[in-house]
């Protein structure tokens, strides 16, 4: 049994990797095409995103906006203002690759998983995309 779960493990691994780099080549083909339409990358219609995705990159870009971190307070604030329940937080900062951090003095900050989620989502910068919730 363990073996049949490391093989499937394995094989999900593989499977994200390749969604991951066919997500990669999909930004790639979008800054080709906004080059070759000799528009801003943000002109072209924006990718269709699933609705936690929305709410995720709403909440990373209030705090990109802030400096990249805040206070529990100030997240608190912001998850009210996305549509998150506090108790629901917890998926942020756990998993293989959190996208957000805690220090001991309770300053939460974004992290490089955070910002690649949202560029490969989007298939903008965090600094460019993050201007739409100014």
């Amino acid at each position: 049994m363990q073996t049949s779960t490391i093989a499937n493990s394995k094989h999900l691994e593989d499977a994200v990797r390749g969604v991951e780099k066919i997500e990669h080549e999909l930004s790639n083909l979008r800054r080709l095409l906004a080059l070759a339409q000799g528009v801003d990358e943000g002109e072209l219609a924006e990718p269709m995103l699933q609705e936690h995705q929305k709410k995720r990159i709403e909440l990373w870009c209030r705090i990109y906006n802030k400096g990249g971190h805040v206070d529990k307070t100030e997240m608190y604030r912001i998850a009210r203002q996305v549509g998150y329940d506090r108790r629901g937080l917890g998926g942020f900062f756990t998993g293989r690759k959190p996208s957000l951090q805690m220090t001991p003095d309770d300053r939460i900050f974004l992290t490089k998983e955070a910002t690649r989620d949202l560029e490969r989502w989007t298939g903008q910068t965090i600094e460019d995309y993050a201007k739409n919730f100014s």
